[in-house]
């Protein structure tokens, strides 16, 4: 598999024209490899949980709920209150489906 490098600065430019004092060399693939059946097995079937998970999938329910509610209370309506929900409904739902699928 092919990779990019992304170079970023450290440091923001220094004035002058001198050269950067630093910089963060990071990788990423160019290309995703295909899931496996397995991979697909994993994200697309229904994973029953045990009791201790079960319980722990009420403990995200719980924390995030309280979350919304605070968030409710605290921010004025509006655009940003709306995403703010949304990307907690998103939080529940990734941090449950960590919790289902073990990654």
């Amino acid at each position: 598999p092919s990779a990019t490098a992304l170079l970023l600065p450290l440091f923001p430019p220094p004035l002058h024209g001198r050269q950067p004092l630093g910089a963060l060399r990071i990788f990423f693939p160019t290309t995703m490899p295909k899931p496996t059946d397995s991979d697909l097995d994993n994200r697309f079937r229904y994973h029953k949980p045990d009791a201790e998970r079960a319980q722990k999938h009420e403990q995200v329910t719980e924390l995030t709920l309280a979350l919304a509610k605070q968030l409710r209370d605290l921010c004025p309506d509006g655009r940003n209150l709306s995403i703010a929900m949304t990307h907690l409904e998103d939080v529940r739902m990734r941090a449950n489906a960590a919790l289902a699928c073990g990654s």
